[in-house]
């Protein structure tokens, strides 16, 4: 979980993707030129170590921070048992916060899980899950914000800005075409142009 980089920290006039007047593609751009291939291996890859639920190392000399996740759709999976004793509220199940209909809801919600997953040291959070209720039977329906897309957008709007109202990263999850736990990672999803993109996208 250390910064496996050697090379010294960059100067901060060579650091120009920190320029927020450039647009993100050509901030981007310009950092992974500065990055070596085991770094950006690094960065994708990540580690599963506990404290947290996922790591990323830092990249000191780019200034890149270490990225530290928690899962956590329905409250913030804490593994470290120096906060709290390891404990972390439990919120309602999203489905029922789309059944609000009310996006500031949504954004207190956010907010809460944002609070705690930076209060437990975590500054990404792996939520909200995106998934359409299509199959009553999906396992993780309960994460889920209902088989509206519209509605499911605009509470995941909500959520998300209420998350990101602190120092950490909502990830929108699972929303393209994960409808089942069974065997998730192998199903051939087959899906007409029209339902991907009126459902799904």
């Amino acid at each position: 979980m250390e910064n496996r980089s050697t090379d010294s920290p960059a100067s901060a006039h060579e650091q120009s993707w920190l320029n927020t007047s450039l647009s993100p593609n050509e901030r981007a751009t310009l950092l992974l030129a500065q990055m070596t291939l085991e770094e950006k291996v690094d960065m994708v890859h990540g580690e599963f170590p506990a404290p947290y639920g996922f790591y990323s190392a830092p990249i000191a000399r780019l200034g890149i921070p270490a990225l530290t996740m928690a899962d956590g759709p329905t409250g913030i999976r804490v593994s470290r048992q120096d906060v709290n004793e390891g404990k972390a509220t439990a919120l309602p199940a999203p489905i029922g916060l789309a059944a609000t209909w009310d996006v500031v809801v949504a954004e207190q919600y956010g907010s809460m899980l944002g609070s705690e997953a930076w209060a437990t040291g975590h500054n990404v959070l792996l939520g909200p899950g995106l998934d359409i209720a299509r199959l009553p039977v999906f396992g993780r329906l309960f994460e889920a914000l209902g088989e509206d897309p519209l509605l499911a957008g605009q509470i995941g709007v909500g959520y998300i800005q209420g998350v990101q109202s602190h120092p950490v990263i909502a990830t929108a999850k699972h929303y393209h075409l994960n409808a089942q736990e069974e065997n998730r990672f192998w199903v051939d999803a087959q899906i007409d142009e029209r339902t991907l993109q009126e459902i799904y996208t």
